[in-house]
C-alpha cells in the first residue's frame, strides 16, 4: 500500500466505538486521534481550544453570537467582521489539521467527520460502529452510573446533536 493508512471510525453514542478504535490503533501500532484534534487546531490557528470543543455543542454561525462570545483569535487584529468564528470556519481549520495528519502518518480517527473530510483519501478505511438501543442504554447507564431512563435521554440528546452536525 502506498501512503498512510487512515481509519475513519464513526459510531453511535454508547456503542463502544471509541474503545474499538483504541484497540484497533493499539493492535496496528498507530496513533489514535479524537479529542486531540481541537488542541492541534488551536495550536495551528491561534484560536482558543475551547471554541473548537464547543463547535458542535451550540450554533456559532451568527455574527452577534460571535461578538457576544468574543470568539476572535488572540493573535490577530480585533476586526469582528473578519474574525467572527462560524461553525464552518472552525470545522475547516480542524479539517485542515486532519488532512495534514493524513499526509504524514497512519492513524485511527474517531468521529470528527473523518469519513467526509478524508473522502478523497485512497488509503482511508471508513468504519461505522453501531449497537441496538437497549445495549447502548445499558452501557451508558453502567458507564456513568445513571438510570436507564437518564441514559436514554442522554443518548437521544447526543444522537440529535450529531445528526445536526
Amino acid at each position: 500500500m502506498k501512503g498512510n493508512l487512515i481509519i475513519a471510525l464513526n459510531r453511535q453514542y454508547g456503542s463502544g466505538g471509541k474503545e474499538v478504535g483504541v484497540k484497533l490503533a493499539k493492535s496496528l501500532g498507530i496513533k489514535i486521534y479524537d479529542s486531540e484534534i481541537p488542541e492541534l487546531a488551536a495550536k495551528k490557528s491561534g484560536i482558543r481550544k475551547d471554541y473548537f470543543e464547543k463547535v458542535d455543542e451550540k450554533p456559532t454561525d451568527s455574527f452577534l453570537y460571535a461578538l457576544a462570545m468574543n470568539t476572535f483569535s488572540m493573535t490577530s487584529t480585533m476586526n469582528p467582521l473578519d474574525h467572527a468564528l462560524s461553525n464552518d470556519r472552525l470545522f475547516n481549520i480542524q479539517a485542515e489539521v486532519i488532512r495534514e495528519l493524513a499526509a504524514k502518518e497512519s492513524f485511527v480517527l474517531v468521529g470528527r467527520c473523518g469519513e467526509y473530510i478524508l473522502r478523497d483519501e485512497p488509503n482511508c478505511i471508513r468504519i461505522y460502529i453501531c449497537a441496538p438501543i437497549e445495549k447502548r442504554v445499558e452501557r451508558i447507564s453502567k458507564l456513568y452510573n445513571i438510570s436507564e431512563k437518564e441514559a436514554l435521554k442522554k443518548i437521544n440528546s447526543v444522537d440529535k446533536k450529531r445528526e445536526s452536525y
